[in-house]
């Protein structure tokens, strides 16, 4: 799955130039080592399935660390686009670091042209950023956690 979606040039336009073979199957190792260690601050990749019997695969959801941030990044295969699944995950996954990873900020970056990606981003209340990992072919997006807890009313005990 990790290496269909990332050597996929359709996928891919959403968010950077499509990784050759072995680089993505060299990415994928990375992250099944990265995996087994369960800390959220490393990078971390996980399948996104849809359906409690029959599980449909709907994409990946990844994080990893910066020195001062966690990205995240998602990958909806082209089925399941359009469908507010990056939305939801990307919300999800942002709550959870903020909650329990220990992040204090966030971010989400790309391609310039990807307006689709832009929408999910100002919908979850994440600002765009004046500089970006990556140059000016990307468009970044962050938020701190005290405007997530500002979001979100409701502050678990473990984050007052």
């Amino acid at each position: 799955m990790y290496v269909s979606i990332y050597t996929n040039e359709a996928l891919m336009r959403f968010v950077g130039e499509p990784m050759a073979h072995e680089d993505a199957v060299r990415a994928f190792n990375a992250f099944l080592h990265s995996n087994q260690r369960g800390d959220l601050q490393r990078a971390c990749c996980w399948v996104v399935d849809h359906g409690a019997e029959a599980q449909e695969t709907v994409g990946l959801l990844a994080v990893i660390p910066h020195p001062d941030a966690a990205e995240i990044g998602v990958m909806v295969t082209e089925a399941w686009q359009g469908r507010k699944v990056a939305q939801e995950v990307i919300g999800f996954l942002s709550g959870y670091l903020f909650q329990y990873g220990g992040w204090l900020r966030t971010f989400s970056r790309h391609v310039r042209e990807n307006e689709a990606g832009a929408g999910v981003m100002r919908r979850l209340g994440f600002r765009e950023m004046a500089l970006v990992p990556g140059g000016a072919r990307f468009r970044g997006w962050e938020m701190v956690r005290d405007e997530w807890k500002e979001r979100h009313s409701v502050v678990p005990p473990a984050m007052k």
